[in-house]
């Protein structure tokens, strides 16, 4: 049995909820941050939906119905960086069209 197994608010089976992306370390001594990684999710679609406002995680689940890999797609912005005005607009846009 896997103890480390979390799930996800919108019910996604995971195997951690760290919100902190891992970092690899290269020959040369240097650091590179790796991008979304799944595992991931549940704690990101906490911070993604304190980001699309007080109804976030409501967005989220329509989202999530509509197309899964949405969600992925602003978690791994989040965690890359790039979930701005124009991402957040667009989720918001995308759930309410799905409502």
């Amino acid at each position: 049995m896997d103890t480390d197994v979390r799930e996800s608010f919108l019910e996604i089976h995971l195997k951690s909820d760290s919100t902190a992306a891992e970092v690899k370390h290269t020959g040369n001594g240097r650091h590179q941050r790796r991008g979304f990684e799944r595992a991931q999710r549940g704690g990101l679609e906490i911070k993604v939906a304190e980001i699309l406002g007080p109804d976030g995680m409501q967005l989220l689940e329509i989202l999530h119905t509509l197309d899964d890999r949405i969600v992925d797609r602003l978690c791994g912005a989040y965690v890359e960086g790039r979930l701005g005005e124009r991402e957040l607009a667009a989720a918001r846009l995308a759930a309410e069209q799905g409502r």
